[in-house]
């Protein structure tokens, strides 16, 4: 997780524009254009670290307990 602590109101919509911009098109303050950068790549990292739809896990309702049944509580 990325903790970013901002100061005002303008600065957060600064680093948000930053960020989803890419990094030539930055003509900010250069701390915030470095969090901005920061932030891009932690999202990327965390794309790719993320396991595909495919191979997630799913309930197999033909399974399924029907003692542990809750639907109708």
């Amino acid at each position: 997780m990325l903790q970013v602590h901002v100061t005002s109101s303008d600065v957060l919509a600064e680093l948000i524009r930053s960020t989803q911009n890419e990094p030539a098109q930055n003509r900010t303050d250069p701390k915030i254009a470095a969090q901005a950068r920061l932030i891009r790549e932690t999202q990327a990292q965390a794309a790719q670290d993320r396991p595909s739809w495919q191979t997630l896990d799913t309930v197999d309702f033909q399974r399924l307990d029907p003692e542990d049944d809750w639907t109708e509580v």
